[in-house]
């Protein structure tokens, strides 16, 4: 049932409605002209990078977004797709219209679980959304890792001073 689910569903990435918001509001301030040049990025559960950019589309069931974004090698492999991959970024209000528009057509939204590869109801409130990825966060923390800077030196050429 799982991999029926993956085949048939399109693939969509969520994210919470202030940082989408916020992007929305970037979006909106620029001129028309320089809409498509539009990009940011957001931290997965892993701590990757991942890549966001602006290009308005459908999200399935009549919802439109205005972002889409890359899927890093791990994220890929999961669902199957290649390295590299734009999928659609919806807030999760979006996702909540999606599950209510559903629910009128007399189905349910069910999402495919990459992580544990089962089908479950997808979370509907923001704020949940938000703690659930702190939680995965958290949950894969060691705490061996803290960022620090480091001083970076330049190579000169012999009797000049060292630039750092």
């Amino acid at each position: 049932m799982y991999q029926l689910a993956c085949e048939h569903a399109r693939h969509t990435a969520t994210d919470c409605d202030a940082i989408y918001q916020r992007w929305a509001d970037e979006v909106a301030a620029l001129p028309a002209r320089k809409r498509r040049n539009w990009s940011g990025w957001v931290n997965d559960k892993y701590g990757c990078r991942i890549s966001v950019r602006y290009a308005p589309q459908e999200a399935g069931l009549g919802v439109s977004t205005l972002f889409e974004e890359r899927l890093t090698a791990r994220a890929a492999a999961d669902r199957s797709l290649p390295a590299g991959t734009w999928i659609p970024l919806q807030s999760v209000s979006m996702r909540a219209a999606k599950a209510a528009l559903a629910e009128e057509m007399g189905g349910e939204l069910l999402l495919a679980n990459t992580a544990t590869r089962a089908l479950e109801r997808p979370i509907l409130d923001n704020e949940r959304h938000i703690a659930a990825a702190r939680a995965d966060v958290a949950a894969r923390r060691t705490g061996n890792h803290r960022p620090h800077a480091h001083t970076v030196r330049v190579p000169t050429a012999p009797g000049q001073p060292v630039r750092a």
